[in-house]
């Protein structure tokens, strides 16, 4: 499975919210964060610069869960999901960096 990130969007106010661009396989997914991925990949980042440099950091393991999520369930007919915490694997988990370094 081929995964590349294409591009992120993320808005810190009024509340947190994240989008990426993706493709997986050569298609288009756009994929939404749910809040709890937002918590532990972007820590206690307060504005959109911070949380798009802690996205950045844990590209990655992004780009990993992306990739399992389209391998075990195929990409959806609107070519959308939401990304859960529980979609990234306890190794995946690992690569993660953001979680309590303050940004």
């Amino acid at each position: 499975m081929e995964v590349s990130i294409v591009h992120i969007g993320a808005r810190a106010h009024p509340e947190r919210a994240v989008r990426v661009a993706a493709r997986a396989d050569g298609q288009a997914v756009n994929v939404t964060l749910d809040q709890d991925v937002i918590e532990h990949l972007c820590g206690n980042a307060s504005d959109d610069e911070q949380m798009l440099l802690a996205l950045t950091h844990n590209q990655e393991a992004l780009r990993i869960a992306i990739a399992a999520y389209v391998s075990a369930r195929g990409v959806p007919l609107d070519e959308q999901f939401l990304l859960s915490w529980r979609d990234f694997s306890e190794a995946n988990r690992g690569l993660v960096m953001a979680r309590g370094t303050g940004l």
